[in-house]
């Protein structure tokens, strides 16, 4: 447990990263998965439960851009802001877990 895997197809053309780490909780066994996408830029971040039911877990948000609101700058800053702060808590949670 605890062991992080980088999963290479290398029958695959595709480029898309895939790291996979395997844990255990009190409800059993785990895949924790962190997916990158060809572009380097959108990724997924998800966990695969011993049932095999999936669930997503902290994801970046804003990464096709950030919401405007033409007639609100105060509520675009605001956005922005709380986007950026969420992703950093998630690059921390990332970290952690060896994903970044």
């Amino acid at each position: 447990m605890g062991r992080l895997l980088r999963v290479v197809d290398k029958a695959s053309t595709c480029t898309d990263e895939l790291t996979v780490l395997a844990g255990q909780n009190e409800t059993g066994y785990f895949l924790d998965y962190f997916t990158v996408g060809n572009d380097g830029e959108t990724n997924w971040h998800g966990r695969i439960l011993q049932d095999g039911t999936s669930e997503p877990l902290e994801n970046y948000q804003g990464q096709l851009g950030f919401p405007f609101y033409p007639d609100n700058p105060a509520k675009t800053a605001a956005e922005k802001n709380r986007i950026l702060q969420h992703n950093a808590r998630v690059a921390e949670i990332l970290r952690a877990k060896g994903f970044k």
